[in-house]
C-alpha cells in the first residue's frame, strides 16, 4: 500500500511539473521538413530509447597469414523522441581498442581525443516511418564524427517494410537495396542485403590523373567485391535488434575467399527505454544534411619545422655514397611532412639546409618535393622561387608540369600563380599548368565559376582573346593559342562560349587559331555546341575545320546530331571529310570501348555506305582499335586520325591517342599529336627530281600522295615544279607539337621554338671536356599518388591507396680529350667514373581510418640498383688502351624486393606470408660454371631468388599477396688484389727499307689482363705480317698454353696457296702446307692440288691427283690420300650431261678404292616428251664378295582433252637381302564419266611369281541423265597369297520419285555385309510416301518400314514395322487429323502399337483452341480392361461486362480417379472465385471466396464470404461485411466452423467467432469533433467482449470515455475531460480524470492550473482506494518598483499523514537581498533557513553586512551575523 501511494505521489508531481514548466517552454526549428504519421513504428514522444552499440571492423590478407588488424569501438547510443518525426542521438560511454602487435584487442593509446568528441554533441534527425530523410548535426561537429554516428542511424533506417527492392539512401551510398521482410507472432525480422554495384554518392577518388567513370553490365565492377547484409529485429514497432555483415575483397590478386579484405561487423541491441527527454540538448537546426557518408578532405596542418630538419638529415646520410632502397621512402616522407607547413616555414627550413647538411643533396631533394607538395604553402613558395628567377630553364618548366598535376588544388594557388599568365611573351608551362589546376578544382567544387580567384584567371585569359582572336602581331598569336589552349583544359567556364564561337567562325583568322578555338570546347557542357554543327554542315568551310568541328560536336551525340551527320554525310562533296567521317563512323560501330557505347548504339543501325576514297596516304581518315573484358572489366582502346587539306598533297596534322579501362575507371594515358604547314617547298627541294637528294623511292612516295605523275616523268612543255602543277604559293613553314597526360594539355611547342637556341662553339666546348671536371645530378620524383574511398558500415573510410616514388642520382667525373680524334694521327684520352643508382618504392595501402586510429594491410614494392663504370680509354698512334677499374667489393646490379604489412597501433608489422613450399634460391656464377669462372674473372655473380609458392596452397590469393618476395642479381669480388682490368689493342703500320724497296709490316696486339693481382689472368694475341713477303707470324699467350704460328701465302696465275708452321708450348710443331697447279690443256683447266700436314709424331700425310674440267661435257676427277690412314685412298670419278633434240641425258659415275674395299655408284636420267626414266646402282666389293643395290623409276603420261591416263613404275633390287625386293605400278585413267585406279606392288626375288603380290583396283561411275541422279563405287583389295579379298560396292540414285542407296561389302573370310535405304513417293492428288531400311548381317537381318499416306484431306495414316535382329517385330498405326478451321485449330491423333507380345497398347489425344476456349485430352491403355486418362478444359465465358472462366482438370487412372474444377468471375459489382477437388472414394474439398461491392455513391458498402471444406477438419467460413459512409463505419467480421460429412451436418456451433466494429460522427452544433465507436468480439469459448468509446471536442473542452464488457457484465472504464477556462486577465486548464474496474474502487484525479501573469498555480487532487491526496504549488510575483521578489509555495496532503508545505521568499532592492526558505509537516513541525544581505556604506566608509538564521527542531536555533566596514584609515 505504500508502495503505491509513493508511485501516485510521484505520478502527480511530475504531472505538475511538466505544466509548470510549460511556461518557460519556447518553440524551436524541426529537422524534419515534414512530418507524416507512422504505419510501422511506434516509438513513444517523451522516451528515451538506449541502445548498447558495438562496431568492429578488421582487414587482413586472408589464406596467407592468420593475423589481422582492426579496429573495435562500442558506445551507449540514446536515441530521445521529442516529437513523432523529430528524434535526437547521443553517443555515451564511448570506447575504442585496437588490435595489438599480440593480436589482442586493447585499448586505443587516442581514446581520450575520440570519446570526447564524439559525445560533445547530440545529433537531431528527422525520422518518418522508418526512413531518415535528413539530419541537423551541430555546426561544430567534425565530419569524421559525424560520419560515425550516420552509420550507426543507418542501422535503425528501414524505408520499406516490404518484400521489394528499393533505392536506399544511407551511410554507404544511395544503392539498391533487397528487403526480405518475415513476420513472427510477436516480432518481424527483416533482411537488407547490398551489393554495391552501380551504387551513387558512395566513393571517391582523390589523384592527379582526370578518370570518367564508365558502366558495364558486368559482376567484375570495381576494385572491391563489396557485400553487405543487415539483419533487423522489431517488437512492437521497436527495433530491439540490428546485426550487420559487411565484406569488401580486393579484387586483384583474389582467389575466391582469399586476398586483401576489410571486414565489417555491426550490432546494435536495445538496453533500456527510460521516461524523460533532454529537450535542451536537441538545440537549435541550423543545417540539414543526408545519411550520406561525407568525405573529409580537410587535411592537417602543423608548423612543426624540426620534423622537416630531421628528414633531410635522414636523406643526407642515406645518400651520401649514392641512393640506397630507402631514398625514395624518406622522399615521400619528406613530402608528407612538407605538407603540413605554411610558407614561412617552409622558407625558414629552406634557409637552415646548408647548416643541415655539407652536401647540396639535401636541397635538391626539397626543391624536387616542392611541385610534389600539392599544398597552398609550396605552391606560394614555388611561385616566390619563379617570380625571383631562383629557379629556370628546365626545372622551371618542370615545376609547372608538376603543378598541372595537382590533385587537389585550393583557390589560393590561382592567386599566386597569376602574375605568370600576364607577360607579353606567354609562358606556355604556366598556362597549361594553372588551367589544368582550374578542372582539377572545378570538379570538385561546382561553384567555381563564381569564386573571384578563378573569375580573375579566366577574365584575364578571356581577355587575351579579344573580340574574335584576331591577332596583330606575331606575340600577340602566340599569346592567343596560349589562351585558348588554358580554356580547353579548364573547361567549365561557358561565359567565355560566345568569344569561342566567333573565334572557331571568323574566316580570316589563322587555320590553327580556328582549330584551338574548337579544341577549347572539349571540356565545356553539352548542348554548346550548335555553331560547331553548322560549321561541319558548311561544304565551302575549310576541310580542316569541318572535321575538328565534326569531332567536337560527336564528343556529345544526340540521335538529332546522328540524323544531321547522316545527312550531310550522304549528301558530302568533299572527299577529305567524307573519308573522315564515314571511317570515323564505321570505327564507332565496332568499338568495344565502354565510354563510346552510346555513340556506337546511335551508329550500329546507320547504313554506311562506302562512296569515299580512303587511301591512307592521300585522304583523311580516323582510326581506332579497342579491347575489352567484361569478364574481367578491364580493356583499352588506341585511337588516332590523319587529316590532309585540298591544298597540299602533305598531311595537315595527326594524333595517337592512348586509354585503358580498368574496373569501372577509364583513364586517358596520353595523347600526342601536332600540326604543320608549308613544307611542301622544303621537301621539293631535298627530295624533288633536282634536290640534294633525288630518290626514286621518294619521288614514288609523292606520286601516290598527289595522286599524279612524278616530275621527273613530265615532257618539258609541262610545269616543273610541284607548286606550278598545284597552282599554289607556298608560305613560311608552321609546325606545331603537343601532348595531353590524363586528359589535359601538359606540354606544347612550335616550330619557331624548336628552331631557336644559342649559337654551338665546337672548339669552346671541345677545350671544356678536356678540363678534369665532376657533375652529380640528383632526381626525385613522386610518380604516382591516388587514394580511393569508400564508406563501410561503422561510418569510417576505407581507402585504397598507392604512391610511388623514384629516386636517381648520377655522378660523372673524369676528361674527355677527343681533340686530336680527327687529326692524323689520330688519338684521344677518356679518363672517368660513372656511378649511377636509382631506387623506385611502390606503397599500396587498404586499411580504415577512425580518425585517431588506423587499421590495413599494407604492401611495398621496392626496386634498387647502384652499378658503375670507373676507367680510362686512351689511343694513341693506333695504339688503343682500356682500363676498368674495380673499386667496390660489392655491385647491386638489381635489387626487388615485395613486403606485405599490417598496420597496428600505427605500426607497420611485417607478414611472413605462406610458408609452405616457400622458395629461397640463392645462386652464383660459381655454382653454374664452377670454380673456373671466379678464378679466371677474379669475380662472382650471385642471384638471390625468395617467394611465397602458393600453388597447393587450396585457400591462398594470387601473388604478390602471398608473401614477402626478392630478387636481387649483384657482382661480388673474389679476388681481393683486384684493381682494374685492362685490356690493349693496338695496330701499326711499321715501315722499312729492304734492298731499296720501302717494305710495309701491319704489327696488331691484343691483350687483357688484371695486373696486380697475384693470379695469372692475361692472355694476349700479337700479329706480324709482311706486305712483300706475304708472311705472317702470331703469338698467343694464355696462362695455360702458347702457341706460335708461322706462314705465308702463294697467289700467282699458275699456283696458289698457302703454308703454315704452328709450335704449343714450344715443344710440339705441327705443319701444313696446301697449293694448287693450274693449267690450260686443249680446251680444258687442268688443277693439280698437293696437300701437306706434318704432325710431331708419324709421316707427312699428303693428298695429290688431278681435276680435269672441259667445258661443255664434264668434269673428270682423280685424287689419292696417302700416309693419313695405313692403306691409300684412291678417289675417281666423272660427271657428263648430253643433250640431242627433245633428249636429256644426265650420268655420273665415282669410285673410292681403299686397301681391299672398293665402292663404285652410277646414276642416270633419261627424259623425252612424255616419259621420264631414272636409274641407281651401286655396288660394294670386300674380300672376293660384291654387293649391289638398283633402283629404276619410270612415268608416261598419255593425255587427251578428255582422257588422262598416267602409268608410274617403281623397281628396287639388291644382293644383300633379295626377298626385300620390290616393283609397285600405279595406272590412273580418268575420263568425264568414269575413273579408274590400279595399284600394283609385287615383292621378292621374283617378280614372276603372281602370288607375291597386293593390288588395289577402285573404279567410280557417273550414270546420271537429265531426270535422275546416279552414281556407283567398286573398290577391291587382294593378296593371293594369304587368299585375302576384300570388296566394296555402292550405289546411290536420286529422282523426284526415289531416293535409293545401298551397299555391299565382301570380307576376305566369304561374309557378306550389305545396306538398304529407299524412300518412294507414290502420291498423287494426297501425299504417299514409302520407305524402307534394311541391314543384313551374315547370320541376321534387320528391317524397317514405313508408309505414311493421307487418307483425306490433313488426315494421315502412318504405319510402321520394325523386324530387329533377334526376330522381334513391333509395329505402329497412327491417324492424325488436322481438323482446324478458321478461328479455331483442332488435332486429333490415335496410336496403336504392338509389341513383340502381341500385346496392343493404343494412345489416343485431341487438342482444341480457340478464342473461348481450350481442350486437351490424352488417353493410353494401361491394360486391356484398364486406361489412363487426363483431360484438361478452359471455357471463357465472359463478355465486354464481365470476365468469366471455368476450368477442370481430370486424371483417370486404375488406380484412382481425380478431378479439379474452378470458377474464377469477375463484374463491376461482384468479384467469386472457386475451386473444387474430388479423388478416391467420396473425398471432396472445396474452397470459394466472394466479394460483393453494394456501394452507392459516396456510401461505401463491401461483403466478403470465405468457405472452405474439405474431408479432414471442420468447415470454415468467414463474413465480413463493411459499411463506410461520410458519418458512419461498420464492419462485421464472422467465422463458422461446422463438423462436415459427405452425408450431411452432424453438429452445428455457430458462429464460432464474430467481430463488430461500428463508428458513428456525431459531430454538429458547438461540437468540433465527436465520435462514438462500439467494438463486440464473441467466440464459442470464452465470454463475450464489447468495447465502447466516445470522443467529444469544443472550442473550450475536450472530453473522451471509454467502457469495456467482459466476463458476465463485468464493466471498466476511463473517462477524462480537459477545460480551457481561460479569460482575458488569465489563463485557465481544468483536467479531470475517473477511472472504474471492478476489481479496485473508482480513482478521480483533477488538475487545476492558472495562471495571472503576476502569480501562477498548480493544483492536483486524487482519490484512490478511498483515499484523497493533493499537491498544490504557487508562484507569485511580488516586484514593486525597483523591488524584485519572489514568493513560491509547494504544499500537500494525503489522507494517512498529516500536510506539509515548503515556501521559499526572496526579494531584493538596490542595497539589499534577502531570502527565506521554510517548511512545516507532521505535528506542527517547523524549519527555516533565512539569509540577509545588505550595502550600509556611506560615502566616506564602504559598509557590507550579512546575516544568516537556521532553526529546525532537531537542533538549537543558530544565528550568524558578518558586518565589514572600510574606511580610509581603518
Amino acid at each position: 500500500m505504500k508502495t503505491m501511494r509513493l508511485r501516485t505521489f510521484i505520478f502527480l508531481t511530475l504531472i505538475a511539473g511538466s505544466f509548470a514548466g510549460s511556461i518557460q517552454q519556447r518553440e524551436t526549428a524541426t529537422c524534419a521538413s515534414e512530418c507524416r504519421p507512422s504505419e510501422s513504428f511506434s516509438y513513444e514522444v517523451g522516451k528515451t530509447y538506449v541502445y548498447r552499440y558495438n562496431g568492429v571492423s578488421t582487414t587482413q590478407v586472408s589464406g596467407t597469414s592468420p593475423s589481422l588488424s582492426g579496429l573495435d569501438m562500442s558506445c551507449d547510443v540514446q536515441i530521445q523522441v521529442i516529437d513523432s518525426c523529430e528524434l535526437v542521438l547521443n553517443l555515451r560511454n564511448v570506447d575504442l581498442k585496437e588490435v595489438s602487435p599480440s593480436n589482442e584487442m586493447i585499448q586505443s593509446e587516442n581514446i581520450e581525443e575520440f570519446q570526447t568528441t564524439l559525445e560533445a554533441n547530440a545529433l537531431r534527425f528527422a525520422f518518418l516511418d522508418g526512413e531518415i530523410p535528413e539530419i541537423c548535426p551541430s555546426d561544430v561537429e567534425p565530419m569524421w564524427a559525424l560520419n560515425i554516428k550516420r552509420a550507426i542511424l543507418s542501422t535503425l533506417q528501414m524505408t520499406t517494410m516490404n518484400s521489394e527492392s528499393v533505392i536506399e539512401n544511407d551511410v554507404t551510398g544511395e544503392c539498391e537495396t533487397e528487403y526480405l521482410v518475415s513476420q513472427g507472432s510477436d516480432e518481424i525480422q527483416i533482411e537488407k542485403t547490398k551489393t554495391f554495384v552501380n551504387c551513387d554518392k558512395r566513393s571517391n577518388i582523390n589523384s592527379a590523373i582526370l578518370i570518367n567513370p564508365y558502366i558495364v553490365d558486368t559482376t567484375e565492377k570495381g576494385l572491391l567485391d563489396s557485400r553487405q547484409k543487415c539483419t533487423i529485429v522489431m517488437n512492437h514497432g521497436v527495433i530491439t535488434g540490428s546485426t550487420c555483415e559487411e565484406t569488401h575483397m580486393f579484387r586483384p590478386f583474389a582467389d575466391e575467399t582469399s586476398g586483401a579484405k576489410t571486414e565489417g561487423h555491426q550490432t546494435l541491441t536495445l538496453d533500456e527505454v527510460t521516461r524523460g527527454v533532454d529537450r535542451q540538448s536537441a538545440g537549435v537546426v541550423s543545417q540539414r544534411t543526408t545519411l550520406n557518408f561525407k568525405h573529409d578532405d580537410v587535411k592537417s596542418t602543423t608548423d612543426e619545422v624540426s620534423e622537416v630538419e630531421a628528414v633531410l638529415r635522414d636523406i643526407c646520410q642515406d645518400v651520401r655514397e649514392e641512393v640506397t632502397s630507402q631514398t625514395p621512402q624518406l622522399f615521400s616522407k619528406l613530402i608528407t611532412k612538407m605538407r603540413e607547413l605554411p610558407t614561412s616555414s617552409l622558407s625558414t627550413v629552406y634557409s637552415r639546409i646548408a647548416q643541415l647538411c655539407e652536401s647540396d643533396k639535401p636541397k635538391t631533394f626539397f626543391l624536387d618535393a616542392l611541385p610534389m607538395c600539392g599544398s597552398a604553402g609550396c605552391v606560394e613558395m614555388m611561385a616566390d622561387k619563379l617570380a625571383s628567377e631562383e629557379v629556370t630553364g628546365v626545372q622551371a618548366d618542370a615545376w609547372f608540369s608538376a603543378l598541372a598535376m595537382t590533385p587537389e588544388p585550393t583557390k589560393d594557388m590561382f592567386t599566386y600563380l597569376m602574375p605568370f599568365l600576364r607577360p607579353a611573351e606567354p609562358n606556355k608551362m604556366a598556362y597549361l599548368a594553372v588551367s589544368s589546376m582550374m578542372n582539377s578544382y572545378c570538379l570538385k567544387n561546382t561553384d567555381c565559376t563564381q569564386q573571384s580567384e578563378t573569375q580573375n584567371v579566366m577574365r584575364y585569359i578571356q581577355s587575351v582573346l579579344g573580340y574574335q582572336c584576331t591577332p596583330s602581331n606575331d606575340a600577340e598569336y602566340k599569346k592567343i593559342i596560349m589562351a585558348l589552349k588554358a580554356i580547353g583544359n579548364a573547361g567549365t567556364f561557358i561565359s567565355v562560349l560566345p568569344t569561342l564561337d566567333l573565334c572557331a567562325q571568323e574566316e580570316s583568322n589563322p587555320t590553327d587559331i580556328r582549330l584551338a578555338a574548337i579544341e577549347a570546347f572539349r571540356r565545356m557542357p553539352c548542348g554548346e555546341h550548335e555553331i560547331l554543327l553548322e560549321m561541319y554542315q558548311n561544304p565551302a568551310e575549310d576541310s580542316e575545320v569541318r572535321i575538328a568541328a565534326y569531332l567536337a560536336v560527336m564528343r556529345c551525340p544526340t540521335p538529332a546530331i546522328i540524323a544531321t551527320v547522316r545527312d550531310t554525310l550522304e549528301a558530302e562533296i568533299v572527299n577529305q571529310v567524307g573519308s573522315f567521317v564515314w571511317t570515323h563512323l564505321t570505327n564507332m560501330r565496332e568499338t568495344s570501348d565502354p565510354c563510346k557505347q552510346v555513340v556506337m548504339e546511335l551508329v550500329e543501325d546507320l547504313d554506311l555506305e562506302k562512296k569515299f576514297a580512303t587511301d591512307a596516304r592521300k585522304f583523311s581518315r580516323y582510326y581506332e582499335t579497342s579491347l575489352f573484358s567484361e569478364e574481367y572489366n578491364v580493356g583499352g582502346h588506341m585511337e588516332g586520325d590523319i587529316v590532309f587539306s585540298p591544298q597540299s598533297y602533305m598531311p595537315r596534322s595527326s594524333m595517337v591517342n592512348l586509354t585503358v579501362d580498368v574496373f569501372g575507371a577509364s583513364i586517358n594515358l596520353f595523347e600526342i599529336g601536332g600540326r604543320m604547314e608549308g613544307f611542301e617547298y622544303l621537301v621539293e627541294s631535298m627530295f624533288g627530281p633536282h634536290g640534294y637528294f633525288p630518290d626514286n623511292h621518294v619521288s614514288e612516295m609523292l606520286r601516290a600522295t598527289s595522286g599524279r605523275e612524278p616530275r621527273s616523268a613530265i615532257r618539258k612543255n609541262k610545269l616543273d615544279t610541284v607548286s606550278d602543277r598545284f597552282n599554289l604559293h607556298y608560305e613560311e613553314p608552321k609546325a606545331s607539337v603537343y601532348a595531353k597526360m590524363f586528359g589535359s594539355e601538359m606540354w606544347y611547342t612550335d616550330y619557331e621554338e624548336m628552331m631557336s637556341g644559342e649559337e654551338f662553339n665546337p672548339v669552346q666546348f671541345l677545350i671544356e671536356l678536356a678540363e678534369e671536371q665532376t657533375v652529380e645530378y640528383t632526381k626525385n620524383t613522386m610518380l604516382m599518388e591516388t587514394s580511393y574511398t569508400v564508406p563501410t558500415l561503422l561510418g569510417m573510410p576505407l581507402t585504397l591507396s598507392v604512391s610511388g616514388s623514384a629516386t636517381m642520382n648520377l655522378k660523372i667525373s673524369g676528361k674527355m680529350d677527343i681533340r686530336n680524334a680527327l687529326m692524323n694521327p689520330r688519338g684521344f684520352d677518356i679518363e672517368g667514373s660513372i656511378y649511377p643508382s636509382a631506387t623506385v618504392e611502390i606503397s599500396s595501402m587498404m586499411g580504415v581510418d577512425c580518425h585517431v586510429a588506423k587499421s590495413g594491410v599494407k604492401m611495398v614494392s621496392n626496386m634498387h640498383s647502384a652499378t658503375g663504370v670507373d676507367g680510362k680509354i686512351f689511343l694513341n698512334h693506333g695504339d688503343f688502351q682500356f682500363e676498368l677499374n674495380m673499386p667496390k667489393e660489392r655491385v647491386d646490379i638489381f635489387n626487388v624486393e615485395s613486403k606485405l604489412y599490417l598496420i597496428n597501433q600505427e605500426r607497420d608489422i611485417e607478414i611472413s606470408g605462406v610458408q609452405q613450399d616457400r622458395v629461397e634460391i640463392m645462386r652464383s656464377a660459381e655454382d653454374i660454371f664452377g670454380s673456373d669462372f671466379t678464378q679466371k674473372t677474379g669475380i662472382d655473380v650471385v642471384m638471390e631468388l625468395q617467394y611465397a609458392n602458393a600453388t597447393r596452397t587450396g585457400a591462398a590469393p594470387h601473388f604478390p599477396f602471398t608473401g614477402p618476395s626478392k630478387f636481387s642479381v649483384a657482382i661480388v669480388k673474389i679476388d681481393p688484389l683486384l684493381t682494374k682490368y685492362e685490356m690493349q689493342v693496338k695496330y701499326q703500320v711499321e715501315k722499312e727499307r729492304r734492298n731499296g724497296v720501302l717494305v710495309r709490316k701491319d704489327v696488331a696486339r691484343f691483350m687483357i689482363g688484371t695486373p696486380g693481382s697475384d693470379v695469372p689472368r692475361t692472355v694476349s694475341f700479337d700479329l706480324l705480317f709482311d706486305r712483300s713477303a706475304k708472311s705472317i707470324d702470331i703469338g698467343f699467350v694464355h696462362p695455360q698454353k702458347t702457341i706460335t704460328i708461322s706462314g705465308n701465302v702463294m697467289n700467282d696465275q699458275s699456283q696458289k696457296g698457302a703454308r703454315a708452321n704452328m709450335v704449343i708450348d714450344q715443344t710440339s710443331e705441327y705443319a701444313i702446307e696446301s697449293y694448287v697447279t693450274i693449267a690450260n690443256q686443249q680446251g680444258a683447266v687442268v688443277y693439280t692440288p698437293n696437300f701437306e700436314i706434318r704432325l710431331p709424331t708419324g709421316p707427312v700425310a699428303t693428298v695429290a691427283g688431278t681435276v680435269q674440267h672441259t667445258i661443255g661435257q664434264g668434269v673428270n676427277v682423280a685424287l689419292r690420300l696417302e700416309n693419313a690412314l695405313p692403306d691409300t685412298v684412291n678417289f675417281n670419278g666423272h660427271c657428263r650431261k648430253e643433250s640431242s633434240g627433245d633428249q636429256k641425258n644426265f650420268n655420273t659415275e665415282w669410285s673410292v678404292s681403299y686397301g681391299e674395299m672398293m665402292a663404285l655408284m652410277n646414276a642416270e636420267c633419261t627424259s623425252e616428251d612424255s616419259q621420264v626414266n631414272a636409274a641407281v646402282s651401286g655396288q660394294v666389293s670386300y674380300s672376293g664378295n660384291m654387293y649391289r643395290v638398283e633402283l629404276t623409276n619410270s612415268m608416261q603420261k598419255m593425255w587427251t582433252e578428255r582422257t588422262k591416263h598416267i602409268i608410274i613404275t617403281s623397281q628396287h633390287q639388291n644382293t644383300i637381302r633379295p626377298e626385300y625386293n620390290g616393283r609397285t605400278s600405279i595406272e590412273f585413267n580418268m575420263n568425264e564419266m568414269n575413273v579408274d585406279v590400279s595399284v600394283e606392288m609385287k615383292y621378292g626375288d621374283d617378280f614372276s611369281n603372281e602370288n607375291k603380290k597386293f593390288k588395289l583396283d577402285v573404279s567410280a561411275h557417273d550414270q546420271s541423265t537429265n531426270n535422275m541422279q546416279k552414281y556407283s563405287l567398286s573398290a577391291s583389295v587382294a593378296h593371293p597369297q594369304s587368299n585375302f579379298i576384300m570388296n566394296l560396292d555402292a550405289a546411290h540414285q536420286l529422282s523426284s520419285q526415289e531416293l535409293k542407296t545401298e551397299t555391299s561389302f565382301t570380307c576376305w573370310n566369304g561374309n557378306t555385309y550389305s545396306t538398304l535405304f529407299n524412300i518412294v513417293d507414290e502420291s498423287t492428288h494426297l501425299k504417299n510416301l514409302r520407305a524402307i531400311a534394311e541391314v543384313n548381317l551374315p547370320q541376321t537381318s534387320a528391317r524397317m518400314t514405313a508408309n505414311i499416306a493421307e487418307v483425306l484431306t490433313k488426315q494421315f495414316q502412318i504405319d510402321t514395322t520394325s523386324q530387329w535382329f533377334s526376330g522381334a517385330t513391333m509395329s505402329t498405326s497412327t491417324l492424325f487429323k488436322d481438323l482446324s478451321a478458321r478461328n479455331s485449330y483442332s488435332y486429333e491423333i490415335e496410336t496403336a502399337l504392338t509389341l513383340p507380345s502381341g500385346d496392343v497398347k493404343t494412345t489416343s489425344g485431341k487438342a482444341v483452341l480457340n478464342n473461348t476456349s481450350v481442350y486437351l485430352k490424352s488417353s493410353t491403355d494401361y491394360t486391356p480392361t484398364s486406361n489412363i486418362m487426363i483431360e484438361i478444359a478452359v471455357n471463357n465465358k465472359g463478355n465486354t461486362n464481365t470476365l468469366s472462366y471455368d476450368s477442370a482438370i481430370t486424371v483417370n487412372t486404375p488406380w484412382c480417379n481425380s478431378k479439379i474444377s474452378s470458377v474464377v468471375q469477375k463484374t463491376d459489382a461482384r468479384m467469386f472465385g472457386s475451386a473444387e477437388a474430388e479423388w478416391g472414394p467420396e473425398k471432396k474439398a472445396v474452397v470459394s471466396a466472394e466479394i460483393q461491392n453494394m456501394s452507392e455513391g459516396e456510401n461505401r458498402r463491401y461483403m466478403t464470404v470465405v468457405e472452405v471444406r474439405n474431408p479432414w477438419m471442420q468447415t470454415f467460413k468467414g463474413v465480413m461485411n463493411h459499411v463506410n459512409t461520410n458519418q458512419q463505419l461498420d464492419s462485421t467480421v464472422r467465422i463458422d466452423l461446422t463438423p462436415y460429412s459427405p452425408y450431411g451436418v452432424l453438429d452445428s456451433r455457430s458462429p464460432w467467432f464474430t467481430t463488430t466494429l461500428a463508428v458513428q460522427d456525431c459531430a454538429g452544433g458547438n461540437k468540433l469533433r465527436c465520435y462514438d465507436a462500439t467494438w463486440n468480439m464473441f467466440q464459442v469459448w470464452i465470454s463475450p467482449i464489447s468495447m465502447t468509446l466516445h470522443q467529444e471536442s469544443t472550442a473550450v473542452t475536450h472530453t473522451v470515455r471509454a467502457e469495456s464488457n467482459w466476463s458476465t457484465n463485468k464493466v471498466s472504464s476511463i473517462e477524462a475531460a480537459y477545460q480551457d477556462c481561460s479569460s482575458t486577465q488569465r489563463m485557465c486548464h481544468d483536467v479531470r480524470m475517473t477511472v472504474t474496474h471492478p476489481l479496485i474502487q473508482p480513482a478521480t484525479m483533477t488538475i487545476h492550473h492558472e495562471n495571472t501573469g503576476v502569480a501562477d498555480s498548480v493544483r492536483a487532487e486524487a482519490q484512490i482506494e478511498g483515499k484523497t491526496m493533493y499537491v498544490e504549488s504557487r508562484l507569485t510575483d511580488c516586484s514593486v518598483g525597483e523591488k524584485v521578489c519572489y514568493d513560491a509555495q509547494v504544499s500537500g496532503s494525503h489522507s494517512d499523514y498529516r500536510p506539509s508545505s515548503v515556501r521559499l521568499h526572496h526579494e531584493r532592492d538596490t542595497v539589499s537581498c534577502g531570502t527565506k526558505l521554510e517548511g512545516t509537516w507532521g505535528n506542527n513541525n517547523h524549519a527555516f533557513v533565512e539569509g540577509k544581505y545588505e550595502d550600509c556604506s556611506t560615502d566616506d566608509v564602504k559598509c557590507y553586512q550579512m546575516k544568516f538564521d537556521h532553526e529546525c527542531p532537531m537542533m538549537q536555533p543558530m544565528s550568524v551575523t558578518l558586518k565589514h566596514e572600510k574606511s580610509a584609515t581603518t
